[in-house]
């Protein structure tokens, strides 16, 4: 804002309102300040609210300084004192608000876990952190084959269902998150697949007979069992 001027004294122009990032340059630009009937012959800066900073030159058009450490937004005030060759003088200030560097988030993929083929997997990403503000987005991909389908590949804990393998199978998961700030990290989860294993059936030809030559001799099969699935074939041989 200025101070009330006179006439035939010079318009100082300390320039626009500006962010700024803890620890960046950052520049303060008075070129625009005129003088209309003569010329401008001094520029003097002084800070007037906020932490002190060091203005590389006060003295000149435009100075610059690094932007201190802050903890929250903070507003930083100068102000510039223009006079001209017949010592009128003008006064302008400007706003820098400084802003915390943010930290990037931390994801967490979950841990590792073996699974068995056609199980429902979960993923979980709720362990992700972000300590200076709030994750808002998670992603989910595979890059190496076998791929699988996730019901959503933006949830923090996607589910799928494990793929029928031979033997077994390596599925490689990177979960990557975005905090408010825009920054991101990742985070590999490994599933292991295996094979359903399928218990074998336990025969039961029934128990030993003796029978008279001639008599009708009836075999039973009828007690064997399968405990994880059934049996679908009997077979009878002499040996």
């Amino acid at each position: 804002s200025h101070y009330m001027r006179i006439a035939g004294a010079p318009i100082a122009h300390a320039g626009a309102n500006q962010d700024a990032q803890a620890g960046s340059m950052v520049p303060l630009d008075g070129s625009a300040s005129i003088d209309s009937d003569g010329q401008i012959q001094s520029y003097n800066w002084l800070q007037m609210e906020g932490p002190p900073v060091v203005l590389s030159d006060s003295s000149v058009v435009s100075p610059s300084f690094t932007a201190p450490g802050v903890s929250a937004p903070t507003e930083l005030v100068f102000t510039l004192t223009v006079q001209d060759d017949t010592g009128l003088a003008d006064v302008d200030s400007v706003r820098v608000t400084v802003f915390p560097v943010s930290t990037p988030p931390v994801a967490n993929a979950g841990p590792d876990q073996p699974v068995a083929e056609g199980s429902l997997v979960t993923l979980d990403g709720t362990a992700s952190t972000d300590s200076d503000g709030t994750i808002v987005a998670y992603h989910w991909t595979q890059t190496v084959e076998p791929f699988v389908v996730l019901d959503g590949t933006t949830y923090q804990t996607p589910t799928f269902t494990a793929p029928l393998v031979d033997g077994s199978a390596t599925l490689n998961f990177t979960l990557t998150v975005t905090d408010d700030a825009g920054l991101t990290a990742t985070d590999t989860v490994i599933v292991t697949v295996t094979d359903a294993l399928n218990t074998p059936p336990t025969a039961n030809a029934g128990p030993d007979q003796t029978v008279t030559e001639s008599a009708l001799l009836t075999l039973g099969g009828a007690a064997s069992t399968d405990s994880d699935g059934t049996i679908v074939a009997y077979h009878w041989t002499q040996t």
